[in-house]
């Protein structure tokens, strides 16, 4: 059976094979994933689905939507990676098939889109990771396809029906990532009804609905948050929104208006190398059909609309990858239609030759890659390179064009696949802080004092199961929830740190964090009774404080002082040394 007879179906066993069943394989990376599932996971514990918290602090860069949906999964599946990621793989599994949808009438160009997007670098990688904007990517999707299909219908129940969806997804996308989600859909809209010079009463036909039903999604939490905290709402749209837009000083990740233009071509890779062919088969078209337009304003009006704000991420860019896909989709087969095969050619065997090259330096790399026990994954991905390259040389080959996209595709299922496994490398060790904070945690009791930094103090709750955390040096995420939290000063910095271990009265201090962060408060610090580094991580434990007398040091049969899990204390003068 061809493909194309039951688009549905392969585009499901994409997502089983190539998303879904490797999803737990790698270790979880912080700031972002541990993140995601912190805040979830105090949701549960405490048993608040209204405020956002980690760490038992405040945190209000978000609305709850993702939260929420992350929080299901954990309750399914367990406190583990595969639940972290699945809402992520899931919005992508669920956003090629409205792709699917929205070209339905053509099918093997809809399942290309859906390919193309499914095999997209970036999409790809947020989709297996657990941030918010493959979520948030599916709900801006689902609104405007739904505006699509309500704009194309001919029956007015219909419209309406489509109408009230895409005011449904439209509201799911602000409790997702809040006013800024709602900025594509408008934007991108409105462009549309502009060029099909649409007559300006319509305007508010086509918004009435949507937007009342976009209202109805997302009143009840948004007057619930308010009730609970006054400071959400000035916090969240002025910080979050108006300043991270309009000031580079202010807004996070300040960068350059042009940064999503190589960020989008790498992120679009492989099929960037597709982009002369299809731009070249686009013009091709004589017949300008609507929904080409309409997905020309929507990746337009996304593109400008991230490039125009001071802060930007890699992912932020995301959303523009379904309307990306379904134009070049386009473009190929049109281009292919008219005979069309040098500048594919071109960029198949530039492909080639860039996974030839990829694969050999792997393997001639392997030791600076990754340590000795994990060089299997450097064969790993290796093998995969040469068997995607092998795949597209073969591709270059045939003589049928016309399923030529759909072979170069099946070419990248190793690559993708092998990509779950190849993580960790040796340098990104203290980003997948886990099992090294597991490792330590034998030691640590409910009366145990722990400290950390805002890099690690995510993975470090997630792991010990703990919400009450300090955080040495700069609070960096978490200084909003500092500045509003009641009680004991948890953010130490230099000049707390006397007093702290003057006064602190448990058993037992510990640090779990990043060494720069450590040997920066070093001479303010106790001498330790124990330290561990590795890589560019630290644990460092100081006892004999006086809390309860399970904590306590003992001595062992030799005489020696040492800790509950019997590793003898170190002497004041011989701390472990910085790297």
């Amino acid at each position: 059976m061809h493909p194309s007879k039951n688009p549905v179906l392969l585009i499901l066993g994409i997502l089983l094979v190539v998303y879904l069943l490797p999803l737990g394989q790698r270790p979880m990376v912080t700031r972002d994933e541990f993140r995601y599932a912190e805040i979830p996971r105090e949701m549960i514990e405490h048993g608040d689905w209204v405020l956002p918290r980690i760490d038992g602090l405040d945190y209000f860069e978000k609305p709850v939507l993702g939260y929420w949906l992350n929080a299901l999964s954990l309750e399914v599946f367990g406190q583990n990676a595969f639940a972290v990621r699945l809402s992520s793989a899931l919005a992508a599994g669920l956003t090629a098939l409205l792709v699917l949808f929205l070209l339905r009438e053509e099918r093997s160009t809809a399942l290309l889109a859906a390919v193309i997007l499914l095999t997209s670098l970036q999409f790809f990688g947020t989709a297996i990771y657990a941030v918010l904007d493959g979520p948030l990517t599916l709900m801006i999707t689902g609104t405007m396809v739904s505006f699509y299909e309500a704009w194309a219908a001919e029956r007015k129940g219909r419209q309406r029906a489509f109408l009230v969806l895409a005011g449904a997804f439209c509201g799911g996308a602000f409790l997702i990532k809040g006013f800024i989600s709602l900025a594509v859909p408008v934007l991108s809209i409105g462009l549309f009804l502009l060029i099909r010079k649409t007559p300006p009463g319509k305007y508010l036909g086509f918004a009435l609905i949507p937007g009342a039903v976009a209202a109805i999604v997302s009143l009840p939490w948004s007057l619930l948050i308010a009730g609970r905290s006054a400071d959400f709402w000035p916090y969240f749209f002025w910080t979050e929104h108006i300043q991270r837009f309009l000031s580079p000083s202010r807004g996070q990740h300040p960068q350059p208006i042009w940064y999503y233009i190589p960020v989008f071509a790498v992120g679009a890779f492989p099929w960037t190398l597709t982009l002369f062919p299809a731009f070249r088969g686009l013009r091709e078209l004589r017949r300008k059909a609507p929904v080409l337009v309409f997905c020309a304003c929507w990746f337009f009006a996304t593109f400008l609309f991230f490039s125009l704000s001071s802060g930007k991420l890699p992912t932020y860019i995301v959303p523009a990858f379904p309307p990306f896909a379904v134009l070049t989709a386009f473009g190929l087969k049109s281009y292919f239609a008219a005979g069309g095969r040098k500048a594919w050619l071109i960029g198949l065997r530039a492909w080639s030759g860039l996974l030839l090259i990829g694969g050999l330096a792997v393997l001639l790399q392997k030791e600076k890659l990754y340590d000795e026990p994990g060089q299997w994954r450097a064969v790993l991905l290796a093998i995969s390179l040469l068997l995607s390259a092998g795949f597209a040389l073969n591709t270059s080959f045939r003589k049928k064009t016309g399923s030529a996209p759909t072979w170069f595709a099946a070419g990248l299922i190793p690559l993708f696949l092998a990509f779950h496994f190849i993580l960790p490398l040796r340098d990104i060790s203290h980003k997948t802080p886990g099992d090294f904070i597991r490792r330590h945690r034998g030691g640590i009791r409910a009366a145990t004092t722990v400290i950390s930094d805002n890099f690690i103090v995510h993975a470090a709750c997630w792991v010990l199961k703990r919400d009450d955390i300090f955080v040495l040096g700069k609070p960096g995420e978490l200084g909003f929830g500092f500045s509003v939290a009641e009680g004991p000063k948890r953010n130490l910095l230099a000049g707390d740190l006397p007093d702290f271990f003057s006064n602190e009265t448990s058993a037992k201090i510990v640090y779990l964090g990043e060494k720069k962060v450590l040997r920066k408060f070093r001479k303010l610090l106790p001498s330790p009774d124990f330290e561990e580094q590795e890589g560019k991580l630290a644990f460092v434990e100081w006892n004999s404080r006086g809390g309860s007398s399970e904590e306590a040091v003992a001595k062992n049969s030799k005489g020696e002082t040492v800790q509950e899990d019997g590793r003898p204390t170190l002497d004041e003068s011989s701390g472990a040394q910085d790297e």
